[in-house]
């Protein structure tokens, strides 16, 4: 390759390293004035729970997919059971949940709780 031709490449490779400086520093200054994020402690979601006052209804009136996730994330199942006009719940805490520096803290075994028609008391399963 001729020098004149190396010497463009080398320049059209700065321009863009230079580009490239530049938008770093634009998004390290927007990023450098935002508010630091916030770390939502246990009694900061027992607050925020407490203040939903009909929560039954606002599960129920929930989107079903949002549910479905939030379920899916926190490891619970549901299982209608039309004969027993019933719904199994189940959990198992998530890897996320479970996972400690020196391991578990204690051997998790999932037991069902089974929800009757009116919701009104938990049974455990035998």
């Amino acid at each position: 390759m001729n020098p004149q031709a190396l010497e463009r490449q080398n320049r059209q490779a700065a321009g863009w390293i230079a580009e490239v400086k530049a938008d770093w520093l634009v998004a390290a200054t927007i990023l450098a004035q935002l508010a630091p994020r916030q770390t939502v402690t246990d009694a900061d979601m027992r607050v925020m729970i407490d203040e939903v006052e009909d929560k039954v209804r606002m599960l129920a009136e929930a989107d079903p997919e949002t549910k479905n996730a939030l379920y899916a994330a926190l490891g619970i199942r549901l299982t209608y059971e039309p004969e027993r006009n019933a719904v199994l719940v189940e959990a198992q805490p998530t890897s996320w949940a479970l996972d400690r520096v020196g391991g578990p803290t204690c051997n998790f075994a999932p037991r069902p709780v089974i929800l009757d028609s009116g919701w009104s008391e938990l049974r455990r399963a035998a």
